[in-house]
């Protein structure tokens, strides 16, 4: 039996609480940890005589309690993203989880790529730091990656609303478009009733640089470019598409008499009797359609007055109508 008293090596800084020197408590300090180790040792403390003392050395391992920052939370609208956590600190080891489905380039790497992640869908990555010699509690941080949902864009109503040429050419069938016939369809094309929380754009070039801003002469089946934003969340998520101008060509028609429309051409009836000079009953006009256009998919209105036959009002029963010394459109 006898007595000792612990002691420390060269390199270790920290403290012993000598109430009990056999049974010390030491007390590391910064520096040992930093170091990562001590080395101490109980030395016997025997009375003067023929022994020397001896010693026993003992190693402290220190293990250092890990942080866990698996960065900001993320507003996006892709499928995928870099995520951004803080490296494993003391030696330590990171490792992402997540729910099934979503997928981590490597698990380990602080700086992975998730990919996977649901549309218009929050979803939470935990990154969990183990201790370097996994005596200190593991600890984690998490990260919210929200993916938002882009915004709708359907050729709904543009395709199917045509314009009319602006004049009977009879080769290049064009038509001015305007600004404001394209934003005509703003509602059709984002799907939602005045367009909320959307912004719609229009381009005359696929690299989406030049907006369209003027009217312009577009010819049939020509490309418009599109991009639609929306304006309720950042990012503001997009989609981009086209869509296709529909031009529909004139008739292009001649007068009865060979003289080209829109000159007034003759034609002539004769009267029923005396009676009523003049005048011409139960006349069939439709039977000189063919003669004013050729060709199928067409509709004919006659009507007494150029202006009521610009404006498409007033028709008369064609296959069946009085006509007189006025002239008949």
């Amino acid at each position: 039996t006898g007595s000792g008293t612990f002691s420390s090596s060269t390199t270790a800084t920290g403290n012993f609480d000598v109430t009990s020197p056999a049974t010390d408590i030491y007390r590391p300090s910064a520096a040992d940890f930093t170091a990562g180790s001590v080395v101490l040792r109980l030395e016997s403390d025997d009375p003067t005589g023929a022994c020397t003392s001896v010693n026993d050395p003992v190693t402290i391992t220190f293990d250092r309690l890990p942080t866990a920052n698996a960065g900001l939370d993320q507003s996006i609208c892709t499928s995928s993203t870099p995520l951004a956590a803080t490296a494993a600190n003391f030696g330590g080891t990171g490792t992402w989880t997540f729910p099934v489905g979503v997928t981590v380039s490597n698990v380990n790497s602080p700086t992975a790529t998730v990919s996977n992640l649901p549309d218009a869908t929050a979803t939470t990555l935990r990154w969990t730091v183990a201790s370097a010699l996994g005596v200190c509690a593991p600890v984690f941080d998490e990260v919210i990656i929200t993916r938002n949902a882009l915004p709708a864009l359907t050729d709904a109503g543009l395709a199917a609303t045509p314009l009319c040429e602006d004049a009977p050419a009879g080769g290049v069938v064009e038509a001015t478009v305007t600004p404001a016939y394209l934003t005509s369809f703003n509602d059709n094309i984002t799907g939602i009733p005045s367009s909320t929380n959307r912004s719609v754009e229009f381009f005359v070039n696929a690299g989406l640089t030049i907006p369209y801003t003027a009217p312009a002469a577009y010819q049939n089946l020509q490309t418009v470019f599109v991009r639609v934003r929306r304006t309720d969340v950042t990012p503001q998520c997009e989609r981009t598409g086209t869509f296709t101008v529909r031009v529909n060509p004139k008739p292009i028609t001649v007068n009865l008499d060979g003289t080209p429309i829109p000159d007034k051409g003759v034609i002539q009836f004769c009267e029923d009797n005396i009676l009523t000079p003049g005048q011409a009953t139960n006349v069939n006009l439709t039977v000189f359609n063919g003669q004013i256009t050729s060709g199928a998919g067409f509709t004919f209105t006659w009507h007494t007055t150029q202006a009521d036959a610009d404006s498409d009002v007033n028709a008369i029963t064609a296959t069946s109508t009085t006509v007189n010394n006025t002239t008949n459109k």
